[in-house]
């Protein structure tokens, strides 16, 4: 189905990415010199690398939908950034405990996160937009920045019916925050998709927090 017809259900038990990774990326499980740091790094994205490399095969029908869904929000605007990844995340609302987690569609670009659901019981189709600009620093109780399982939090977030009305018809937040993990199934492609969209967003963290270039 296509983007907007994504139907998002319940967490599923977790799966393996290992033996997904594209042709292209020569990290395949049955080669000896497959190191697991090169097999890490491939799972992050950024701006300068999705330029240069050309999208595996494998991910090419969601990254083309990541781009249709940029370009519905950019209401025929030339579209001012570039679409990392996309894939499946198990979230939890920082206000809900983890029993409430539910499966959410992802996108990171070099700008945003945007998440989303459709077909979630008990809960609207809606978007949520995510600037990194507003992402705020995770603290433990000692006041220490940590990136573990704390919520990402971030200053501000735009809520919106899904699929999106252009200009964005929701409202905005004083501060939200999110704790996500990869959405692991049977599908192996898309779970290493899952591993990558949550490893990229720690990376925009990261960078985010030392004024690095995302």
């Amino acid at each position: 189905m296509g983007i907007f017809g994504k139907r998002a259900g319940a967490p599923t038990k977790q799966g393996n990415f290992e033996i997904a990774w594209p042709q292209s990326s020569g990290l395949g499980v049955a080669s000896q010199h497959t190191v697991a740091s090169k097999q890490t790094a491939y799972l992050v994205y950024t701006s300068a690398r999705r330029r240069k490399e050309p999208i595996p095969a494998e991910d090419s029908v969601v990254m083309a939908q990541a781009l249709d869904l940029l370009k519905v929000m950019a209401n025929g605007d030339p579209l001012n950034e570039v679409p990392l990844i996309q894939g499946e995340l198990d979230i939890q609302m920082w206000d809900e405990p983890w029993s409430a987690r539910f499966c959410a569609n992802a996108v990171v670009t070099d700008r945003r996160l945007l998440l989303w659901w459709k077909g979630v019981r008990g809960r609207s189709d809606q978007m949520i937009i995510l600037g990194h600009d507003f992402m705020s620093p995770r603290f433990d109780e000692k006041g220490k920045r940590v990136q573990g399982t704390n919520p990402y939090m971030w200053f501000g977030a735009i809520f919106t019916p899904f699929p999106p009305r252009m200009p964005p018809i929701g409202w905005q937040s004083e501060e939200f925050g999110v704790r996500v993990e990869a959405h692991l199934g049977s599908d192996a492609q898309a779970n290493r998709r899952s591993m990558s969209v949550r490893n990229t967003l720690l990376e925009v963290e990261r960078r985010v927090h030392r004024g690095r270039k995302i």
